[in-house]
This record gives C-alpha cells, structure tokens and sequence, in this order.
C-alpha cells in the first residue's frame, strides 16, 4: 500500500503539507506446522528365551520403531501441532521538499517489525526421550519432556528461537536523507 499526499498547495503550506508518502506493508499468517518426535535409542539388552539361553537383542537402531528412520510417535501424527502466527508490519513515512526545478530534499524514516511482535522460528520439538533398558530387569521406555520437572530435558513445544532470521527480527529503525539534482 501506497499513500501520497494528492495536494499541491503553493507557499509555505506548499512546504509544510506537500510531498508527504506513507507505506506500510504487513505480513499476517498461521504458523507452520510440526511433528512431535523422539531422541534417544532403543538400546541393546539382554534377555532369556524360551529355553532358558541368554541371549542379546541388539541392532534396534536410532529411532522409536528400531529401524534408524522415522523419530514419530505413530499415534501423535504428522504436522499435528503449530508454530505461533507471524505478524510482521514495517512502515516507511517520507517527506520531499522541492528547493527549485532541479533540487529536491527527500527525508525517510522506517521501521521494520514496528509492532515488536516476537516471530517465533524455532520450537522444541522432542516430546519423549527413550531411554533405560541397561540390564535384564529394566526395559526401555519413554519420558516426556516436561522441562525437568520429571523428563530429563526442555519441555515440548518450548520456544528455543525468535525473531533471528533474514525476514524475522527485532524492531528496528532506520531515518535517511535524499538530496535530488
């Protein structure tokens, strides 16, 4: 969007009310979305078969289904939760003066993220941390990440980042001058 000043008055108030651009754009969206996933490994363990031989489960891999793919729950889903909507608005207010036929003065100010809004782009996304299975009597299980409270590291869906990327940033101003001729 842009806006002029349509007026062309003569004089002083001329100076004072022509010249005048105001352009503001915004950026208003639903965050992108996530999956929840596991760290951690399935660990090798020891157990007694049918016929009383101890014997070694190993190679279940880095993952929850034993395979070193997929780090999904099944059962939580795919993109099943959501980054916070990104609200982004920057301004650019300008003021030109025109000296004579050939020098203009052209003063700009903007402001980019104007509203300060935190524009989160990064989250937290291990919901459980598998661990345990370190002896015959103990199996594998999950934790959830709860933020230390029982699980063992941030909580899920914990804001790790925002406002830190080439298009998102913190509020910032910039005021310069233009000198036509």
């Amino acid at each position: 969007l842009v806006l002029h000043t349509p007026w062309r008055h003569k004089g002083f108030t001329g100076w004072l009310l022509n010249g005048y651009l105001v352009a503001p754009t915004a950026e208003l969206r639903d965050g992108l979305p996530y999956s929840m996933h596991t760290n951690g490994a399935i660990p090798s363990t020891k157990y007694i078969d049918t016929v009383l031989r101890l014997r070694t489960l190993s190679g279940l891999g880095a993952s929850i289904n034993g395979s070193g793919g997929d780090n999904r729950l099944p059962q939580v889903g795919r993109n099943t939760y959501r980054y916070p909507a990104i609200c982004n608005t920057d301004l650019r207010v300008s003021k030109r003066t025109h000296f004579n036929d050939r020098v203009e003065l052209e003063i700009i100010a903007e402001s980019f993220n104007l509203l300060n809004h935190t524009n989160v782009t990064s989250i937290d996304t291990t919901g459980y941390s598998i661990s345990g299975a370190t002896s015959l009597d103990s199996l594998p299980k999950l934790t959830w990440q709860n933020g230390g409270k029982t699980g063992t590291g941030p909580e899920f869906g914990t804001v790790t980042n925002g406002n830190n990327t080439n298009l998102y940033h913190d509020r910032q101003l910039q005021l310069a001058a233009r000198l036509h001729f």
